[in-house]
């Protein structure tokens, strides 16, 4: 047992430790019925509303799995209508020195607490989708009372006094705190304990910005431990120097035994993550890498297969060691080395897009969307999220010639949600594989030019 523990272990470190990492710092607010759950005595029960407001901190490994955890401020009220109750207050000691039990019963008994407690949630948060997620949260909630209050006005109690060791009951001696009273007024303080609660959340992540995304959800949290401290002050507080000037505490925690923390309601948390949901530019980096052994494949390549056109030079990029990017980039050039050319693609045509709101050029065709000019010699271009492989060279490109090597290279490449391109001299074809919907595209990109009021960008397709 160990042992698989053990593995366990070492797995999910494993996994944390290769996979992405993105962060996020939240703050949320949320609010609807926030109570206290409990079996209330003869009368009624009533729950309150509250909410919550707080800081939140989110680390997701990889793309769906991640771990939340935060500081909330969550505001309880519950309210209670007792009719008929009887509330005993035991082992007083009247002024000549005698036990008794005081018995009280309650009429028109009407208390309201309010409470705010510091809970610190620790859950698993899973999210599903593109830009726009599922996601849902289940854990833990730890809650710190910091304050609670109770309240009563004008209700009736009833003192009846039972002395065991005389086995006689003493009811209208007022001056002794025994028989009716009216119009009493009862407020304090309320001490209650750390509460554990069950934490459940889900709802929609909303992707604003790369940085930005704001959550919608619901929420539902149950107590699963007793807030209330057995023995901590019992209902009648009596003094037996001056009995008739009894005064009272809570009823509703002297006659409960098991009360819970209970909220469901809606909450939005507004979500940063610093260095951004994805990290397209490092995906771009991973792209260019070239080990030795993938120069020397595709030289070969050069020489046996590729047709006689001048062959574009790569960019000039850092290396980067990777084992397993090289063993990846190797089976897709096998791949497609082993490829069928029996069918071939069709015949290329071109397309032109221009700068969003260019009259006379759309501004997306093929899957491919210009959407910014970033400084006068650069273009951004996007696509939809992971939808594009960008191909190491013209070789590569030219060993794509059916549609099951153009589907290959493309579910072994590395995707890409946007890329850039230099215009004028520095300037470079670039060689794609596009998914628009269920259409897979092969495209060059043959130039691009910024001109005043004629800046465009020219692609040939196959497909």
């Amino acid at each position: 047992m160990k042992k698989v523990i053990i593995i366990i272990i070492a797995a999910t470190c494993s996994l944390f430790a290769t996979a992405q990492t993105t962060h996020e710092f939240s703050i949320n607010g949320g609010g609807g019925l926030s109570s206290f759950a409990y079996k209330a005595p003869p009368g009624k029960n009533k729950l309150g509303f509250g909410g919550e407001f707080g800081l939140g901190y989110t680390c997701v490994f990889g793309k769906t799995v991640g771990i939340h955890i935060g500081a909330d401020l969550s505001f309880y009220k519950t309210k209670a209508d007792l009719n008929g109750v009887n509330v005993v207050t035991a082992k007083l000691t009247d002024n000549e020195g005698d036990s008794f039990d005081m018995h009280s019963t309650l009429n028109s008994y009407n208390e309201i607490q309010n409470a705010m407690f510091l809970n610190i949630p620790v859950m698993l948060h899973i999210q599903a989708g593109q830009d726009h997620k599922f996601y849902a949260m289940a854990g833990v909630k730890a809650g710190i009372p910091l304050s609670c209050k109770y309240k009563v006005s004008n209700f009736t109690l009833t003192n009846k006094a039972y002395y065991p060791e005389y086995d006689n009951w003493l009811t209208d001696q007022e001056f002794a705190g025994y028989g009716k009273f009216e119009n009493i007024n009862s407020n304090g303080k309320q001490k209650y304990q750390i509460s554990v609660a069950l934490a459940l959340e889900a709802g929609a992540k909303w992707k604003i910005t790369k940085k930005f995304a704001i959550y919608t959800g619901v929420y539902f949290d149950y107590g699963l431990t007793n807030i209330i401290k057995k023995n901590d002050q019992q209902f009648v507080n009596y003094n037996n120097l001056k009995p008739a000037e009894f005064t009272t505490h809570s009823a509703l925690s002297s006659a409960t035994n098991k009360m819970n923390v209970m909220a469901v309601g809606l909450k939005v948390r507004l979500a940063l993550s610093p260095k951004g949901a994805e990290k397209s530019s490092e995906k771009e980096k991973v792209l260019k890498v070239k080990t030795e052994s993938q120069k020397d494949k595709e030289k070969k390549s050069d020489k046996e297969k590729a047709p006689k056109v001048k062959a574009e030079k790569p960019p000039k990029t850092k290396k980067v060691k990777s084992e397993n990017i090289a063993q990846a980039v190797d089976v897709m050039v096998e791949e497609i080395e082993a490829a069928s050319v029996e069918v071939e693609l069709t015949a290329a045509e071109e397309f032109t897009l221009g700068r969003p709101g260019r009259e006379g050029f759309p501004a997306t065709a093929m899957g491919i969307t210009w959407i910014s000019n970033i400084d006068g010699q650069t273009a951004k271009f996007t696509t939809a999220s992971n939808a594009l492989v960008i191909l190491p060279d013209q070789t590569a490109y030219n060993a794509i010639t059916t549609q099951e090597t153009l589907k290959t290279a493309f579910d072994a490449g590395a995707k890409l949600k946007e890329y850039t391109a230099k215009a004028g001299a520095s300037f470079k074809p670039l060689y794609l594989i596009v998914q628009d919907g269920e259409t897979l595209y092969l495209i060059e990109m043959i130039s691009l030019q910024f001109k005043a009021g004629d800046s465009k960008a020219y692609f040939r397709v196959k497909n």
